[in-house]
């Protein structure tokens, strides 16, 4: 039974014990002395007595149902907030792709049912960008590449920014072989993009290593091993893909 139904029997219940409380009060007083009056009180009592009672009962029924309705939509606003803040913590702000604790914490969590590749990916030269043409124009090619990765994720990957001009990105579920043919695949494409679409009116590269881990396999190295392959790509000569060994399970 709904609460305000409940209240309001019991305001109801209430204003008929005060009239009964009411009228025999008036039959001890003048009763015996004045009949006509006693009935007179004794009837009209109840009439003054409860339609007021009844009347405040409804009203702050009102007031409790819109309270509760108020409640419930700040309720709903919070949530939505809390999930937008959420959610803000986990990007990077400039590029949009992870932040560097997200994107671990979600290869962690991925590795839980099935294995995969990491690909770390570093900008050439990217000092040279911002020393040439300023940071303002380094952040326009760290967006780019951002936009890019997003945009060539296969179904199921995700892409981070690990700091500065390096990225990462998780392949679940496929092996290496397949792991270096869309590393090179994704080299050439953001070379192409970051050409035409950052306004620097030069070629800019990246060079990417990979590695592949096992099912519930240890992060740590897994990072160790890619980042390894991704400093040997740069020291045969950048703009190249490397691979890296195969992270046992834990």
């Amino acid at each position: 039974m709904p609460r305000a139904v409940v209240l309001t029997i019991v305001v109801a219940c209430l204003a008929s014990l005060g009239s009964v409380a009411m009228t025999y009060g008036v039959y001890l007083v003048i009763g015996l002395k004045e009949p006509r009056v006693a009935f007179t009180l004794a009837t009209v009592c109840p009439l003054i007595i409860a339609p007021p009672l009844v009347y405040w009962s409804f009203r702050k029924n009102d007031r409790i149902a819109a309270l509760n309705q108020a409640l419930a939509a700040s309720n709903a606003e919070l949530a939505v907030a809390k999930r937008s803040l959420e959610e803000m913590m986990r990007k990077d702000g400039l590029t949009g792709l992870l932040n560097r604790t997200a994107f671990f914490a979600a290869i962690d969590e991925a590795l839980q049912s099935a294995g995969g590749c990491l690909l770390m990916l570093d900008i050439d030269h990217f000092k040279a960008i911002n020393d040439e043409h300023g940071h303002a124009a380094g952040d326009d090619v760290l967006v780019v590449v951002g936009h890019a990765l997003a945009a060539a994720l296969p179904s199921g990957s995700f892409a981070g920014r690990l700091g500065g001009e390096e990225f990462g990105v998780f392949l679940p579920g496929i092996g290496i072989g397949e792991a270096l043919i869309y590393a090179e695949a994704l080299r050439q494409r953001l070379g192409s993009d970051i050409g035409t679409r950052s306004g620097l009116g030069r070629p800019v590269t990246v060079s990417v290593g990979a590695a592949a881990v096992d099912k519930q396999g240890d992060i740590a190295s897994l990072y160790r091993t890619s980042d390894a392959a991704l400093y040997r790509a740069k020291r045969e000569g950048r703009n190249r893909v490397a691979a890296g060994g195969q992270i046992p399970p834990c």
